[in-house]
């Protein structure tokens, strides 16, 4: 899914006592992205609307290399994870900062995004993941060893 439908999404609850306005969905996120520097400030429309219709990420799983950068990543997601300001117009807040980030370093970081369809392909195969009121939530596929067990066995 891209930012946008992320961004404009009334499922996801608001994080502070103010509302969310989602007629502003799109100025909100512009802003999200210049506080974070991952859109400078000489052409930040050009790069939000960009962003806008990029694919947002699910963040079950992170597995860092130890070096200069990843710390430099981790320390920056950390410092804006701890912006009352920012985080309160997120639309996810345990997501939404790591996906613009990870924008901002995928360069750097040589960030590698993975889908692995067949993780659920062979969990609903399997019935796996119902439960008593049909398909579950994406917990059963959160567990890191079900994503290595899934590679390794493919």
């Amino acid at each position: 899914q891209s930012f946008q439908h992320e961004w404009e999404s009334h499922c996801t609850p608001a994080y502070s006592t103010r509302p969310r306005d989602f007629t502003k969905a799109f100025d909100i996120f512009c802003g999200a992205l210049v506080r974070t520097g991952t859109c400078g400030l000489a052409d930040p429309a050009q790069c939000c609307h960009e962003m806008w219709d990029a694919n947002t990420h699910q963040h079950s799983w992170s597995v860092w290399r130890k070096n200069m950068y990843s710390a430099r990543f981790l320390h920056e997601w950390m410092m804006h994870s701890q912006d009352a300001e920012a985080i309160s117009r997120l639309p996810l807040v345990d997501q939404s900062m790591n996906a613009l980030l990870v924008y901002k370093w995928r360069a750097d970081l040589q960030l590698k995004t993975l889908w692995v369809p067949s993780i659920y392909e062979q969990q609903w195969a399997q019935d796996l993941d119902l439960g008593p009121s049909g398909r579950i939530g994406a917990e059963l596929y959160k567990h890191i060893n079900l994503l290595l067990d899934t590679m390794w066995n493919s």
